[in-house]
């Protein structure tokens, strides 16, 4: 950002050129936060500044304008910076691991389990996930619902039923959340396959001896 001043002297004399200085700075560890160009009146910061602690998120400093004038003559004013919220955290899941159990009897589009994460940054744009399966699952897909909270979950949900008789563990199906100008995210997921009991038992049909 930057700051102007204003002299009503004659712009063609050095009563009207000015300089721009801070009188009250800020600082972190002892080091000063911002710098302005003596001639332009530019603001600069002189370090990387995080909005995510609230002691900086917002700074309130001093600064002077002094012509050339004799005497010189000054100015000053206090100067607002507010420090913009930048998406340079990526989301993190609640845990690191999540196991399921499916049963076989489970309807198509039935939830199988919901995963949950976070994210650092203020901005509520920053906040907005989209989950999705890292790899394309025969069994399952993915979708971004609202909880009771009205937050965003990921829920796991079977894409078909036909052949969850013929797997016993899906190892590690990866979850992976993919978000505006950031890096996926992965956590594991483990379903197992459940066997309800619900055939019936037969006896294998043999040719039996006449009279037995």
């Amino acid at each position: 950002m930057d700051v102007r001043a204003t002299d009503y002297d004659d712009p063609t004399t050095d009563n009207a050129r000015l300089d721009y200085s801070i009188i009250l700075n800020k600082e972190i560890d002892g080091v000063p936060v911002f710098r302005i160009d003596p001639s332009s009146g530019k603001i600069f910061a002189m370090r990387a500044l995080d909005r995510e602690l609230p002691s900086e998120r917002e700074f309130v400093i001093e600064v002077r304008a002094t012509d050339h004038g004799t005497p010189p003559r000054e100015g000053a004013a206090n100067v607002t910076v507010k420090v913009l919220d930048k998406n340079d955290n990526a989301p993190s899941f609640e845990r690191s691991h999540y196991h399921a159990i499916v049963d076989e009897t489970i309807a198509v589009g039935s939830a199988v389990i919901s995963v949950s994460a976070t994210d650092p940054d203020d901005e509520a744009i920053d906040n907005l996930f989209t989950y999705t399966l890292a790899d394309d699952s025969k069994y399952f897909y993915m979708t971004t619902d609202r909880d009771s909270s009205d937050s965003y979950v990921g829920v796991l949900r079977v894409k078909q039923r036909e052949d969850l008789e013929n797997f016993a563990i899906v190892p590690k199906e990866a979850l992976g959340m993919m978000r505006r100008q950031s890096p996926p995210s992965i956590v594991n997921v483990t379903a197992v396959h459940h066997n309800s009991g619900d055939d019936l038992p037969i006896f294998p049909r043999k040719s039996r001896p006449p009279g037995v």
